[in-house]
């Protein structure tokens, strides 16, 4: 039914469904308490309401989508985390605290969500990927490659189903892909702030050393492609911006930033330049997440009446406009 309700909202703010769902949250530290929920926008900035948290405390660190259609996002609390589905409202405990640096990110491919303690130097030393099936069952760990590694965040490559780790270090940082062992130094430092965040689609790797308000001043983000090979930068909008997250949308392929404000932040679309305020603050913790994700899946079969009348007021309103 939840399904329903987002594929209404979209219908109606439009006139006809959405391609794509930007998703962001303001949380992923413990500075900011009660519950934060995760604000949706279509590509054009329409605001679509908000989704979540179960309840009146939960912090959300992180959120992402999965293929089934269902958004996801990372919790902490006081006895242990949290992975819970912003769709269905099915949840999971992890047996794993992020809570200690608020700074957990979570990323899902080919029925696999993986979490990761660490985006900060809050914790020392090295910390591995947990892996869980949808329905909470741990499938292990994976890396780092040594016993001092801190990764900063975790992202799939949606072509390969790689899991590929943006981790810290003393000269420079590196991109590591968890899955095969293959490495590559980016040449950017992003241990100043500990907030680096990376994204992947089309044969691209994006990462940006800026999450937090550590550093002052604009910071762009940089590309990579998968052997390493540097393409230079993109962004930001202005010499002041700090980008809080990075994602590629999987339907046009360009690649979208979550920026700070003083009084509000901005979603902007570093591939074509455009932008629109969000009318959620996230320079207060310098921890916000964005998610940008295609339009919501087949829903359960019980839903399909109620979408079909969704349609039909969606086609109806459009031959009144011609």
């Amino acid at each position: 039914m939840r399904v329903v309700s987002l594929l209404l909202v979209l219908c109606f703010a439009e006139g006809l469904l959405a391609d794509s769902v930007i998703a962001i949250t303001r949380q992923d530290t413990p500075t900011i308490s009660g519950a934060l929920p995760a604000y949706l926008f279509d590509v054009a900035g329409a605001s679509l309401g908000t989704l979540g948290p179960p309840d009146a405390v939960s912090r959300i660190q992180d959120i992402a989508y999965a293929p089934t259609g269902d958004l996801y996002a990372l919790i902490d609390g006081n006895a242990g985390d949290v992975v819970y589905n912003l769709t269905t409202g099915a949840s999971f405990p992890t047996g794993v605290s992020v809570t200690f640096n608020g700074g957990g990110d979570i990323a899902i491919h080919g029925g696999v969500i993986a979490i990761t303690r660490q985006d900060s130097q809050a914790i020392s030393g090295a910390l591995p990927v947990y892996l869980y099936d949808y329905a909470g069952t741990s499938l292990g760990t994976l890396g780092p490659p040594d016993t001092v590694s801190r990764i900063q965040d975790i992202a799939y490559d949606p072509a390969t189903g790689d899991l590929y780790a943006l981790i810290d270090g003393n000269a420079g940082d590196v991109v590591y892909n968890l899955t095969t062992g293959a490495s590559f130094p980016t040449g950017v430092s992003v241990t100043l702030n500990g907030g680096g965040n990376i994204a992947i689609y089309g044969g691209m790797i994006a990462i940006t050393r800026q999450d937090s308000q550590a550093i002052s001043g604009a910071l762009p983000v940089y590309l990579f492609d998968m052997a390493g090979n540097s393409l230079g930068t993109l962004g930001p909008p202005s010499t002041t911006s700090r980008i809080q997250d990075i994602e590629f949308d999987p339907a046009s392929g360009n690649l979208y930033a979550l920026v700070d404000g003083f009084t509000t932040g901005t979603i902007h679309n570093l591939t074509l330049g455009t932008s629109f305020p969000t009318g959620v603050p996230v320079a207060l913790n310098g921890g916000g997440n964005l998610t940008v994700f295609g339009a919501p899946g087949v829903p359960e079969p019980g839903a399909l009446g109620l979408l079909a009348v969704a349609l039909a007021a969606c086609f109806a309103r459009r031959r009144e406009a011609d």
